[in-house]
């Protein structure tokens, strides 16, 4: 602060031979000296080691050849009041700020989710639900995925569903040692990646190939069962070592041979060998090619 003063008179000066301007904080003292001049008339001094906000007292005293002081006139006044301060240095000081030791929280700041009220209004962690999946930005792991927030249903989607750190962990219902998202059949322990083949219709190695030709034979195609049997389908060659069945009318077993549809023949005499019935035949027809000529 610049502090002026009227000094000594050219009538006092007769007598006077140096001013001392001194300052207090209260109008009785104690007093400190804020500047010591012999000059006379108009004097001023700058006075630095003020507090702002503080009412100051100045006195200005004389003294005479002899060193005697005589006592001024006091007067006083009061500096101004300091700027609000800005400690965190965030641009809103300590009067706007509610929390002026940290620069990520003051009026209008974006909201963190870290449990502190960024924007001073009163309220914590209030951020936006992007996805719209009733969990918001602090609280979901993926907001911007509505399939993914705590307590979803996991699925085999390679995401974390139910936001607890880990994607597709799903039961293994059947205890195999694959979970759902890796089993083909995770209700059959017999069905799993890796696990032997066998012949009972199931895919027990996860390749989406049933019993395989390597292990049960070679399966043509849907109508060729090549197997210890030989029954090809139900209508065509059963060629087992007893039957030949060539059509579903013909039936060739071991009593006998039906070659046309009706199943029927000729029942001849004599012998179970049918020996004489080839006799007449081959009679008749000699008869025939006899009766031609002629």
């Amino acid at each position: 602060m610049l502090v002026y003063w009227s000094g000594l008179t050219s009538a006092q000066a007769q007598d006077r031979n140096a001013t001392s301007l001194v300052r207090s904080t209260s109008p009785s003292g104690p007093w400190t000296e804020v500047c010591f001049t012999m000059s006379w008339g108009f004097s001023s001094t700058a006075d630095g080691s003020l507090t702002p906000g503080t009412t100051y007292y100045y006195r200005v005293d004389t003294i005479d050849d002899y060193g005697a002081e005589t006592e001024g006139p006091t007067t006083s006044c009061t500096t101004a009041a300091a700027p609000p301060a800005d400690a965190d240095g965030d641009g809103s000081d300590e009067t706007v700020d509610c929390n002026d030791n940290d620069n990520t929280i003051y009026p209008g700041a974006p909201e963190l989710c870290d449990g502190e009220d960024n924007d001073c209004n009163g309220s914590v962690d209030e951020v936006a639900d992007v996805d719209g999946d009733g969990f918001d930005a602090c609280s979901d792991c993926d907001d911007d995925d509505v399939d993914n927030f705590p307590g979803n249903t996991e699925v085999c989607d390679s995401f974390d569903n139910d936001c607890n750190d880990l994607s597709d962990d799903v039961e293994d219902a059947d205890g195999d040692g694959f979970d759902a998202c890796s089993d083909c059949d995770d209700d059959d322990a017999d069905n799993y990646p890796s696990n032997p083949e066998v012949c009972d219709g199931q895919d027990n190695d996860c390749d989406e190939t049933v019993d395989e030709d390597d292990v049960c034979g070679d399966d043509d195609d849907a109508t060729d069962d090549d197997d210890a049997t030989d029954d090809d389908d139900a209508t065509t060659d059963d060629d087992d070592a007893t039957t030949d069945d060539d059509d579903a009318a013909d039936d060739d077993d071991a009593a006998g041979d039906d070659d046309d549809e009706s199943g029927g023949g000729c029942a001849f005499g004599g012998s179970p060998s049918g020996g004489s019935g080839m006799l007449l035949l081959l009679a008749v027809g000699a008869a025939l090619n006899l009766r031609r000529r002629r």
